[in-house]
């Protein structure tokens, strides 16, 4: 009888190949006789729960709108000549009652019994580190990277099939593998989030961030999860292949709508029925156009599952871990993007309420653990401390 077990750092659900006890996922309790168990199995494990601790959501300042970033702090280099204030609530490894609650003073005291109970580190607000004004990206590959989209959406327009060509498709991919190797050489970018929205045109500027956001998202789920094979084993090799792809997919994400309505689109207020069913045939839309191309499927998930659920109420009805995983990560960079990106209409909303939309869209838009991965990933705000 075929067994299948559960990757449980990916959710992926894949045949067990290996021999009883040799399983790298485990013994009998993570493998189960049939997908479905396996699936349902995987969802209740990554039942709602709270995101306290070290992935605390970015506040913001009342009165600036500006988020606060966060640092963690190692106690035994911790001076006590400005306020400390806890940015997360301090819990022993594994969990349990809050020792100490977000917002709390730490005072010297205090730091002393958490050493003295084995907690070397904090998580600490600082009103006073003031956000990097350097863009993101070098605006050099910013103009690059927007000449090729709007030379692909304009190849779109001009053409009597509206499909893709194989040329323009290449640029994009080309495009997507710099972008993402500048992401990974620059690792302090993540500290530079706030500034995703130095770009020009909406369209175009949406497509960045939600590819340079993806892309951090997808690196740090990568470097520390890794992916599952056909074989269902654990891999931590050909990253950067499926980086390239990742960040290929997030580019023509929304590229469907080059065959929408101009005047739809750039719509101003609430949606008709009839409208709003116009607009969610942008998804199928760009499948068709890339069919004419090289596009991995791996990309092509990306384009046509964004906008998928994890609790399946989303353009197409897939649940859960049937939403391919570069999909599931394109839908939280999109939406965070679509909260906080200014357009010409409407301000975008604060960094911290963007994050916290996200926090609470977990377990129904979406993946639990990509959240958790996500939130991990904008806390770092602020420059980190200097080891000593």
């Amino acid at each position: 009888m075929n067994r299948y077990h559960i990757n449980p750092a990916t959710g992926e659900v894949g045949l067990c190949k290996a021999s009883k006890g040799n399983c790298p996922f485990g013994g009998a309790e993570n493998h189960y006789y049939s997908k479905a168990l396996a699936r349902q199995a995987y969802e209740e494990k990554m039942a709602p729960q709270s995101f306290s601790g070290k992935s605390s959501v970015p506040e913001v300042d009342a009165e600036t709108e500006k988020t606060i970033p966060i640092v963690e702090v190692q106690l035994s280099q911790l001076s006590f000549g400005e306020e400390a204030i806890l940015a997360a609530d301090v819990r022993k490894e594994g969990g349990g009652a809050a020792l100490l609650k977000e917002g709390v003073e730490l005072t010297p005291d205090f730091a002393q019994r958490l050493r003295n109970i084995g907690i070397n580190s904090v998580w600490l607000r600082k009103n006073g580190v003031a956000p990097s004004d350097e863009p993101l990206l070098p605006e050099e590959l910013n103009q690059r990277v927007k000449a090729i989209m709007d030379s692909c959406v304009q190849g779109l327009e001009e053409s009597a099939v509206a499909k893709l060509s194989e040329k323009d498709f290449q640029q994009v991919k080309a495009a997507a593998q710099e972008v993402s190797q500048r992401l990974a050489s620059h690792p302090e970018w993540v500290r530079r989030l706030e500034n995703l929205s130095s770009a020009d045109s909406y369209s175009y500027a949406h497509s960045l961030r939600v590819t340079t956001l993806g892309l951090m998202l997808g690196q740090k789920v990568l470097a520390r999860d890794g992916w599952t094979d056909g074989s269902g084993h654990n891999r931590h090799d050909h990253l950067q292949e499926r980086l390239t792809d990742l960040g290929t997919g997030l580019l023509l994400h929304d590229i469907g709508k080059a065959g929408l309505p101009r005047e739809l689109l750039d719509k101003e207020g609430k949606l008709t029925p009839q409208e709003f069913a116009k607009i969610k045939t942008h998804t199928t839309l760009g499948s068709a156009m890339l069919s004419e191309t090289s596009i991995s499927a791996r990309s092509l998930d990306i384009v046509r599952d964004h906008h998928e659920k994890w609790d399946g109420t989303g353009y197409g009805g897939k649940k859960g871990v049937d939403i391919p995983q570069f999909a599931r990560i394109a839908a939280i960079a999109d939406v965070y993007d679509a909260l906080t990106g200014a357009r010409p209409y409407k301000e975008g909303i604060p960094m911290g309420a963007g994050v916290r939309a996200i926090v609470e869209g977990a377990n129904s838009h979406f993946d639990p653990r990509l959240v958790r991965h996500f939130v991990d990933l904008v806390s770092f705000t602020a420059p980190q401390p200097q080891e000593a």
